[in-house]
């Protein structure tokens, strides 16, 4: 896992609690997710919730029918202010994640 600045770890944290806001209309945050956020921080949280389980979640289905795909955790970490804070085989997932999602909603 990479190592951010204390300036790092305050923006993504800022960046992630926006989106979980902007989406809450749309899906149900878990509850250990949130936690995982509080104790180990948006970075720690973001990693873990990337790492492969052989699919995407199902709430990224509902985001995307929403029509607020962009608004993904997925989205997030790709984004160009936020992907250096990541590891390539976590991006590679997130992409994979959106073109799947993608695919299934065509």
């Amino acid at each position: 896992m990479r190592e951010l600045t204390q300036q790092q770890h305050t923006d993504l944290e800022a960046a992630l609690k926006s989106l979980l806001h902007e989406t809450s209309d749309v899906v149900q945050i878990p509850g250990e997710f949130l936690q995982t956020v509080e104790k180990l921080g948006a970075h720690r949280a973001i990693c873990d919730f990337l790492r492969p389980d052989g699919g995407f979640p199902k709430e990224l289905l509902k985001i995307h029918q929403a029509g607020k795909l962009t608004l993904t955790i997925e989205s997030l970490v790709l984004k160009p202010e936020w992907k250096d804070l990541f590891d390539e085989h976590l991006l590679l997932e997130a992409s994979n994640r959106l073109n799947e999602v993608a695919a299934v909603m065509a």
